[in-house]
């Protein structure tokens, strides 16, 4: 099904093909049972009525951007950055391909299901959404930063106190060596004569 201006499957099976009016090239499916949508202004996607949720791709992109908005959220709740990484402690990422995908491509991640296990987000244990995956990110990496910080702050106060010691030491040392030297002087004044 080709539907827009210049839209064409191209003799291609099961294809569907939506084209704007943006250009004077076709817009022509290129596999089997393909999807394909040219809009040169961008792409909205919506998930509800009011049209106030969903996610774009700005025109000329490819990245996907999704509401994420304060004033579209509700039931907020602190997020421990600690207990995410030990929560992530329990993730394996792996590396990996779909099946059925063309071999040698490769993929690095995590398995929904141990994603789920561990944080219980989103609504589908056999998918992660990325917006539940870059939060679990965020927290851990300022976690991460607060532990950097922190352990920062105990290294100078470390080297504060070792510098101090090193000072006490090498007085000590003095003294010792005073010591040794008033008691070489006493021991010789009381060796026997001859």
């Amino acid at each position: 099904m080709a539907i827009g201006y210049r839209a064409s499957t191209n003799g291609r099976t099961g294809s569907f093909v939506f084209a704007d009016a943006s250009t004077t090239d076709s817009a022509e499916a290129a596999a089997n049972y393909e999807f394909l949508a040219r809009a040169s202004g961008g792409f909205r996607f919506r998930t509800n009525s009011t049209l106030t949720t969903g996610c774009n791709i700005a025109a000329g992109t490819g990245t996907i951007t999704c509401s994420s908005s304060r004033t579209l959220k509700e039931g907020f709740s602190e997020v421990d950055g600690e207990d995410v990484l030990r929560r992530l402690r329990s993730v394996p990422v792996n590396s990996w391909n779909y099946v059925g995908e063309q071999a040698g491509v490769r993929h690095v991640g995590a398995f929904s299901e141990d994603f789920y296990n561990a944080f219980g987000l989103g609504n589908d244990r056999l998918a992660i959404s990325h917006l539940d995956a870059d939060g679990v990110n965020l927290a851990g990496v300022k976690a991460l930063d607060a532990r950097t910080i922190a352990q920062a702050e105990q290294i100078t106060a470390l080297q504060v106190e070792n510098a101090a010691l090193r000072g006490d030491v090498e007085q000590l040392r003095r003294e010792i060596a005073g010591l040794a030297e008033r008691l070489r002087a006493i021991e010789a004044m009381l060796a026997p004569r001859p």
